[in-house]
Protein backbone atom coordinates (compact mmCIF):
# COMPACT_ATOMS: atom_id res chain seq x y z
CA UNK A 1 0.00 0.00 0.00
CA UNK A 2 1.47 3.39 -1.02
CA UNK A 3 0.26 5.59 1.51
CA UNK A 4 0.24 8.68 -0.53
CA UNK A 5 -2.06 7.85 -2.39
CA UNK A 6 -4.79 7.66 0.30
CA UNK A 7 -6.88 10.78 0.26
CA UNK A 8 -4.86 13.13 2.45
CA UNK A 9 -6.72 16.27 4.24
CA UNK A 10 -5.75 19.24 6.36
CA UNK A 11 -7.48 19.75 9.57
CA UNK A 12 -10.04 22.28 7.99
CA UNK A 13 -10.99 19.46 5.59
CA UNK A 14 -9.85 20.28 2.91
CA UNK A 15 -8.74 17.54 0.54
CA UNK A 16 -4.73 17.59 -0.58
CA UNK A 17 -4.53 16.57 -4.27
CA UNK A 18 -1.04 15.95 -4.22
CA UNK A 19 0.79 15.65 -0.84
CA UNK A 20 4.50 14.64 -1.85
CA UNK A 21 4.41 18.24 -3.65
CA UNK A 22 2.41 19.85 -1.10
CA UNK A 23 5.05 19.32 1.52
CA UNK A 24 8.03 19.44 -0.76
CA UNK A 25 7.15 23.02 -1.70
CA UNK A 26 6.71 23.99 2.08
CA UNK A 27 10.19 22.20 3.08
CA UNK A 28 11.88 24.05 0.10
CA UNK A 29 10.60 26.92 1.99
CA UNK A 30 11.98 26.00 4.73
CA UNK A 31 9.44 24.16 6.68
CA UNK A 32 10.58 20.91 9.21
CA UNK A 33 9.00 17.74 9.01
CA UNK A 34 7.55 15.83 11.84
CA UNK A 35 5.51 12.85 10.81
CA UNK A 36 3.81 10.68 13.59
CA UNK A 37 1.09 8.33 13.53
CA UNK A 38 -1.39 7.53 16.57
CA UNK A 39 -4.64 4.67 16.46
CA UNK A 40 -7.83 4.09 18.04
CA UNK A 41 -9.08 1.00 18.57
CA UNK A 42 -13.04 0.07 17.53
CA UNK A 43 -15.03 -3.41 18.11
CA UNK A 44 -13.44 -4.77 14.31
CA UNK A 45 -11.11 -2.48 13.43
CA UNK A 46 -8.61 0.15 14.16
CA UNK A 47 -8.03 3.61 12.80
CA UNK A 48 -4.72 4.65 11.74
CA UNK A 49 -4.72 8.48 11.18
CA UNK A 50 -1.03 9.47 10.06
CA UNK A 51 -0.15 13.19 10.00
CA UNK A 52 2.72 15.36 8.61
CA UNK A 53 3.20 18.58 10.75
CA UNK A 54 5.02 21.57 8.50
CA UNK A 55 7.05 24.16 11.26
CA UNK A 56 8.14 27.63 10.35
CA UNK A 57 10.89 28.27 12.04
CA UNK A 58 11.21 31.88 11.01
CA UNK A 59 7.01 32.84 11.43
CA UNK A 60 6.70 30.23 13.65
CA UNK A 61 3.52 29.03 11.02
CA UNK A 62 2.55 25.77 10.67
CA UNK A 63 0.34 22.80 8.60
CA UNK A 64 -0.69 19.69 9.64
CA UNK A 65 -1.88 17.27 6.80
CA UNK A 66 -3.62 13.43 7.63
CA UNK A 67 -5.08 10.52 6.40
CA UNK A 68 -6.91 7.71 7.47
CA UNK A 69 -5.90 3.91 7.25
CA UNK A 70 -8.22 0.84 9.23
CA UNK A 71 -7.07 -2.20 10.20
CA UNK A 72 -8.30 -4.94 11.71
CA UNK A 73 -8.56 -4.64 15.59
CA UNK A 74 -4.84 -5.93 16.87
CA UNK A 75 -2.31 -6.18 20.61
CA UNK A 76 -0.77 -3.18 21.71
CA UNK A 77 2.54 -4.47 20.39
CA UNK A 78 0.94 -5.15 16.76
CA UNK A 79 -0.87 -1.35 16.70
CA UNK A 80 2.85 0.13 18.11
CA UNK A 81 4.23 -1.21 14.92
CA UNK A 82 2.16 -0.19 12.56
CA UNK A 83 2.10 2.84 14.22
CA UNK A 84 5.81 3.58 13.82
CA UNK A 85 6.17 1.51 10.36
CA UNK A 86 3.17 3.96 9.05
CA UNK A 87 5.21 6.92 9.73
CA UNK A 88 8.58 5.74 8.85
CA UNK A 89 7.08 4.16 5.53
CA UNK A 90 5.66 7.92 5.03
CA UNK A 91 9.03 9.92 5.51
CA UNK A 92 10.74 7.20 3.61
CA UNK A 93 8.72 7.90 0.57
CA UNK A 94 9.01 11.67 0.76
CA UNK A 95 12.74 11.21 0.60
CA UNK A 96 12.30 8.53 -2.30
CA UNK A 97 10.42 11.23 -4.19
CA UNK A 98 12.62 14.17 -3.12
CA UNK A 99 9.79 15.95 -1.40
CA UNK A 100 13.19 15.99 1.06
CA UNK A 101 16.68 15.63 0.18
CA UNK A 102 18.15 13.85 3.34
CA UNK A 103 17.06 11.97 6.29
CA UNK A 104 17.67 14.40 8.67
CA UNK A 105 15.30 16.97 7.30
CA UNK A 106 12.13 14.46 9.22
CA UNK A 107 11.94 13.86 12.67
CA UNK A 108 10.29 10.56 13.23
CA UNK A 109 7.43 10.30 16.27
CA UNK A 110 6.64 7.27 17.60
CA UNK A 111 3.23 7.23 20.32
CA UNK A 112 6.04 5.30 22.88
CA UNK A 113 6.29 6.47 26.32
CA UNK A 114 9.76 5.75 28.67
CA UNK A 115 8.26 5.00 31.93
CA UNK A 116 8.45 1.69 33.21
CA UNK A 117 5.00 1.95 34.51
CA UNK A 118 3.37 2.32 30.73
CA UNK A 119 3.41 -1.15 28.84
CA UNK A 120 4.26 0.91 25.73
CA UNK A 121 7.94 1.04 27.91
CA UNK A 122 8.36 -2.43 26.88
CA UNK A 123 8.52 -1.56 22.51
CA UNK A 124 10.81 1.66 22.86
CA UNK A 125 14.28 0.15 21.88
CA UNK A 126 12.52 -1.95 19.31
CA UNK A 127 10.29 0.46 17.41
CA UNK A 128 13.20 3.29 17.80
CA UNK A 129 15.40 0.75 16.41
CA UNK A 130 12.93 0.15 13.13
CA UNK A 131 12.86 4.10 12.62
CA UNK A 132 17.28 4.86 12.83
CA UNK A 133 17.52 2.10 11.37
CA UNK A 134 15.90 3.59 8.89
CA UNK A 135 18.09 6.98 9.07
CA UNK A 136 15.65 8.91 10.45
CA UNK A 137 15.58 10.86 13.57
CA UNK A 138 12.95 9.55 16.30
CA UNK A 139 11.54 10.97 18.82
CA UNK A 140 9.09 9.55 21.69
CA UNK A 141 6.94 10.73 24.54
CA UNK A 142 6.73 13.35 26.35
CA UNK A 143 8.88 15.42 22.91
CA UNK A 144 6.53 13.12 20.27
CA UNK A 145 3.72 15.90 19.84
CA UNK A 146 3.43 14.50 16.27
CA UNK A 147 2.30 11.36 17.45
CA UNK A 148 0.52 11.96 20.85
CA UNK A 149 -1.05 15.30 20.23
CA UNK A 150 -1.64 16.27 16.72
CA UNK A 151 -2.01 12.25 15.50
CA UNK A 152 -4.30 11.70 18.28
CA UNK A 153 -6.32 14.83 17.52
CA UNK A 154 -6.83 13.69 14.68
CA UNK A 155 -7.92 10.05 15.28
CA UNK A 156 -10.23 10.98 17.71
CA UNK A 157 -11.77 13.83 15.25
CA UNK A 158 -11.68 16.03 17.70
CA UNK A 159 -10.69 18.72 14.66
CA UNK A 160 -14.50 18.07 13.80
CA UNK A 161 -15.93 19.50 16.77
CA UNK A 162 -16.94 22.99 17.65
CA UNK A 163 -15.62 24.80 20.49
CA UNK A 164 -19.53 25.01 22.04
CA UNK A 165 -19.32 21.23 21.45
CA UNK A 166 -16.42 20.35 23.29
CA UNK A 167 -17.43 21.61 26.47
Amino acid sequence: MDITTQRWRTLRNVRVVDILRTIGDLVERGYAVHIGTDAQKATRYTDFVVVACLLSPERRGHRVFYTRLRKRRMSLHQKLFWEAWLSTEFALRLCEVGSVESHDRVQVHIDVNPVAIHKSSRYLEQLAGLVVGQGFPVVYKPEAWAASRAADHAVKGKHWKTPEVRG
